[in-house]
């Protein structure tokens, strides 16, 4: 496969009118891709704390710690050391902003990381130096443990991380980033929702629950909101209708949203442990029906009509270390992902070339699944047989499988349009020790690349993470209080000669 010299396409910039932006990132994948250039392990450590890794930072020791993988000799360049004590002001989890500073150019838009600490404090940090911007008191009563995203880069809520079976009530904070601002702190009641929960999710403006009975409901945040609102508040400002300042020591956030009373349903579909997916153009959802794993049904969001080809039955079968998975694509394109043990494809929603309100009307399907393209990465060493699944469909099966490779992680690199999977193979070893490679793939067309060597040995009893950031590769692997790091770099050795 031919691909353009990094010199013309440079030189090709200065001339015509182009989106520079773009034409550089094709530069960047050029100059990634291209066969004299490598990943090499430029720096490791270990750690019996925490080690985390988001935006080009490296987190140590429970956050304490802060570094910057861009520095001299490609190893990580200390910025800052975060003074916190290591018991009740504890970071439990943090979360980094930063898309929007690319267009807001006030202060409060600089890239930031916020943490939320032990004893009740969320706290937002200036991502390049650590520095403190604003600190808000939450309240440790609330017992919130989780921070994530409410609205992409818009809006962040604190969560306790599982449904509190004890008091029955969802418990939630809501803030804006840029600037930070409180959006409301709010409780909603179990009797909303008519049935035992067992979990729930905020994100983007909606409310999805899963009661115990493995059904998913999804309802308008908003509205709940707007409609069960007690008071405004803002912080740093005196509230009258509680008589205190809103995010102040030592009283923190008062609830100001308390719903009691049934909502309005938006959606209801019953599956398997409660997992369900939405996405897609037009809108689809991904889920599993009660008694059936490893098999994922693609349907319509507003009729339920199944897919023409949208079940997806993997061609192995599954065990609980290396499930089936289905997942709308990283891209926004709302393609969907496939990936079993050993292969994984990408398929797209099309129109099944019906006139789609007769087959509305009808409850047939007006779109379909097509396989875009299928890539293979190894088979097992096993004697395969053929069995019948539950729709009738005859597929591989594998009697005391081992697979020779077998895809472990799964992401994409949004800048260089690339698809990174982990690939283990055995090492042949009784510890549970195998070799590693990360496989990049063009998203585009699923052709193979480039293979990264991870010089690490990657046990299988550990929990790892690896994250492709351009021209920075990070692996970290966790065994119970046992951390390790590993951070590759791009390099790209002068020719002799």
């Amino acid at each position: 496969m031919t691909r353009e010299n990094v010199v013309f396409l440079m030189q090709s910039r200065e001339y015509g009118s182009r989106e520079n932006y773009r034409h550089n990132l094709k530069v960047l994948q050029s100059i990634v891709l291209n066969t004299t250039s490598c990943y090499s392990l430029t720096w490791q450590t270990k750690s019996n704390k925490n080690i985390s890794y988001e935006e080009g930072k490296i987190y140590m020791e429970n956050y304490s710690k802060t570094y910057s993988v861009y520095g001299s000799k490609n190893r990580p360049t200390f910025i800052c050391k975060n003074s916190i004590n290591p018991s009740s002001k504890k970071i439990t989890a943090l979360i980094a902003a930063t898309s929007l500073s690319k267009v807001l150019t006030w202060k409060d838009s600089r890239p930031s990381f916020f943490a939320l600490q032990k004893d009740g404090w969320l706290k937002r940090h200036d991502l390049s130096t650590g520095t403190l911007l604003e600190s808000v008191y939450v309240s440790p009563e609330y017992k919130f443990k989780e921070i994530d995203w409410y609205e992409e880069q818009k809006s962040i809520q604190l969560y306790r991380g599982s449904f509190n079976k004890q008091d029955r009530k969802v418990t939630a904070a809501l803030f804006t980033v840029f600037p930070l601002k409180v959006i409301c702190v709010l409780e909603i009641y179990d009797s909303v929702f008519g049935a035992p929960v067992a979990d729930t999710q905020l994100i983007d403006q909606l409310l999805i629950v899963g009661l115990q009975n493995n059904i998913v409901r999804i309802y308008d945040l908003e509205k709940i909101i707007k409609e069960n609102k007690l008071f405004d508040m803002k912080l740093k400002k005196h509230c009258p209708n509680v008589d205190r300042v809103v995010g102040l020591y030592p009283d923190g956030l008062p609830v100001n949203v308390k719903a009691k009373g049934k909502q309005t349903i938006l959606f209801e579909v019953k599956c398997a442990e409660r997992k369900l997916t939405i996405g897609g153009f037009p809108w689809h959802y991904i889920m599993t029906p009660p008694g059936y794993k490893g098999i994922y049904h693609i349907r319509h969001l507003n009729n339920h009509c199944l897919a023409k080809n949208g079940i997806l039955d993997g061609e192995e079968l599954t065990t609980e270390h290396d499930p089936e998975r289905a997942m709308f694509h990283f891209d926004d394109s709302g393609n969907i992902i496939h990936i079993g043990a050993t292969y994984f494809r990408t398929l797209e929603i099309t129109d099944s070339h019906h006139k789609a309100r007769e087959e509305e009307t009808q409850n047939k399907a007006s779109h379909q699944l097509r396989e875009l393209y299928y890539v293979s990465v190894g088979k097992r060493n096993s004697r395969d047989v053929t069995r019948t699944n539950k729709w009738g469909r005859k597929v591989k099966a594998f009697q005391g499988s081992v697979h020779e490779k077998t895809i472990e992680n799964f992401g994409y690199e949004n800048e260089l349009d690339l698809l990174y999977v982990v690939v283990t193979e055995d090492s042949g070893m009784d510890c549970g020790q195998h070799t590693a490679q990360v496989h990049l793939y063009e998203n585009q067309t699923g052709h193979l690349a480039k293979i990264i060597k991870l010089e690490e040995p990657w046990l299988m009893s550990s929990h790892h993470e690896v994250s492709l950031d351009a021209t920075t590769l990070v692996h970290i692997s966790r065994e119970q209080s046992r951390h390790c790091c590993y951070m590759y770099q791009l390099d790209r050795p002068y020719e002799k000669g």
